[in-house]
């Protein structure tokens, strides 16, 4: 009950005393006409008079040393040198592209080459594929074991891609077993330069040929 009679106390106080507040943080201080005129001219009085430094010296004659100024424009590089510039940059990029292109066919030429070998020895029927980089993949899905169709799944955003990698990898450790090689070796797809000693390796050294087809059996003829 005593705690019940603080409470009420305090909101009663709150109450009383909330007008008195808010009317104490409305009122401003009003300065008389008079003195705020004389403030006015005290702060003009003050803004036009004068500093004097009488122990200054100026020289008016006082010449620009115009050397080192023309020596700062000439460090600068003119016209001819930016051009120059631009047309070695232009080089480079243009000899680097130039390297990236032919290393691209190159590097494209040999896996064609190497795939059809690969699929000329495991009896696969389209061993052309090799040389259409689409087919080509077909190609390695049913050499190794996996459904072509699969593919589609390239088509969703995202984790397609990532789908379509893990089977491509399935499929060459597959044909890397398939070779006579462990197929831990496929690992090398994913090092640049080293992919293509594993497919040097697959096509041209291989240590056992597993063809993918079985042989048909001769008919026997009927008398």
């Amino acid at each position: 009950m005593r705690d019940l009679k603080t409470v009420i106390l305090t909101l009663l106080l709150a109450v009383l005393l909330l007008p008195i507040g808010v009317g104490y943080a409305q009122e401003e201080e009003v300065i008389p006409p008079d003195e705020e005129y004389d403030v006015t001219i005290q702060q003009n009085v003050a803004e036009e008079e004068p500093i004097l430094y009488e122990d200054t010296e100026y020289d008016y004659n006082y010449q620009y040393d115009t050397e080192d100024i023309n020596k700062m424009f000439e460090s600068l590089p003119s016209d001819a040198v930016e051009e120059g510039v631009a047309k070695g940059l232009f080089a480079a990029m243009a000899a680097y592209s130039i390297f990236l292109g032919v290393f691209g066919l190159a590097g494209y030429i040999f896996t064609a080459l190497a795939f059809q070998k690969i699929g000329k020895e495991m009896k696969y029927e389209n061993a052309w594929f090799a040389w259409v980089p689409i087919l080509q993949t077909v190609m390695m899905f049913e050499l190794g074991g996996q459904n072509p169709w699969l593919l589609l799944l390239f088509l969703i955003p995202g984790i397609g891609q990532i789908i379509v990698l893990i089977f491509t990898f399935m499929a060459l450790m597959k044909i890397t077993e398939k070779r006579g090689y462990d197929k831990v070796l496929a690992v090398l797809i994913f090092v640049p330069l080293a992919m293509y000693v594993l497919f040097y390796l697959l096509a041209w050294k291989p240590k056992e040929v597993v063809a993918t087809t079985t042989p048909t059996q001769p008919v026997p003829e009927t008398k």
